[in-house]
């Protein structure tokens, strides 16, 4: 394809498709680190539309937006992949993981292929929360938009995209149906043919509020059996045990005599998790 520069403005040059004259405009500009780039982009049908098109290119330049410029083709697999280079030393090991898994096994196999700069709130829904809606728990896709709307903020402040387009996304939840009493009867009577290790913890949850984590976390230092009450200061998950996310979550929970009782039993019959 044969340029011919057009001598009214500087970086706009046209070009033969057929019988049609269309235009293109090139521009050059440097990085944050020195490194020379072009800017391109063609198919203009005047010289006047591709030399506003290119005056916004040399706006964003001087107005700092360079990364921008950069990065405006950048794909959501080529940034997840950049995030976690720059960020994943200062992670948790569980987090680290988890990252790698849900963005290796679910995010960059169904948008990994679009541009971060143009995913769109209905395309984020209908090619992944929607899909891995049929196949993962509310719970485990929740976990997964908070990593993904992390490392897309993280793009927002190193200026590869103006704004993270999907800000506010909300997607349905079911918290699900709580026991009734009867319900609950017939759980405690089915859990009495049970082995102690089961008996004890779902008791520990039914009337501590625990979390399953926290309560797999537990060691026979964090009860006290004079003050009947337990500490929680961590929780447990698939590959680590953690400090809670939040202050909150660290706080101590008051136990009955009859949990008070059964730990002990537990404790002289049973095993423990440390």
């Amino acid at each position: 394809m044969k340029l011919v520069k057009i001598k009214t403005y500087n970086n706009v040059f046209s070009y033969k498709m057929g019988s049609q004259t269309l235009y293109t405009y090139r521009f050059r500009y440097y990085d944050l680190y020195g490194r020379r780039h072009e800017k391109q982009a063609r198919g203009f049908t005047s010289a006047l539309a591709a030399h506003k098109a290119e005056l916004k290119m040399e706006l964003k330049a001087s107005d700092n937006e360079i990364m921008q410029m950069v990065d405006s083709t950048i794909t959501v697999k080529k940034w997840l992949t950049r995030y976690y280079e720059m960020t994943n030393a200062k992670w948790k090991k569980s987090y680290r993981i988890s990252y790698q898994e849900n963005m290796s096994n679910h995010v960059i196999p169904l948008i990994g292929h679009f541009r971060l700069n143009q995913l769109t709130r209905m395309q984020y829904d209908y090619n992944l929360v929607q899909p891995l809606s049929k196949k993962l728990s509310q719970s485990t896709i929740a976990n997964i938009h908070r990593q993904f709307m992390a490392a897309v903020n993280a793009a927002v402040d190193e200026s590869i995209i103006p704004r993270n387009f999907l800000d506010n996304f909300r997607f349905k939840r079911n918290h699900g149906q709580a026991l009734t009493r009867h319900d609950l009867s017939v759980f405690n009577e089915l859990l009495n043919s049970e082995d102690a290790d089961y008996q004890t913890l779902f008791l520990m949850l039914e009337y501590t509020g625990m979390r399953k984590g926290e309560a797999l976390a537990l060691t026979w230092t964090d009860i006290d059996f004079t003050k009947k009450c337990i500490a929680i200061t961590k929780t447990r998950g698939q590959y680590a045990t953690n400090s809670p996310k939040t202050m909150a979550g660290n706080r101590v929970v008051a136990i009955g005599n009859f949990l008070t009782g059964q730990l002990k039993k537990y404790r002289l019959f049973g095993k423990f998790y440390n």
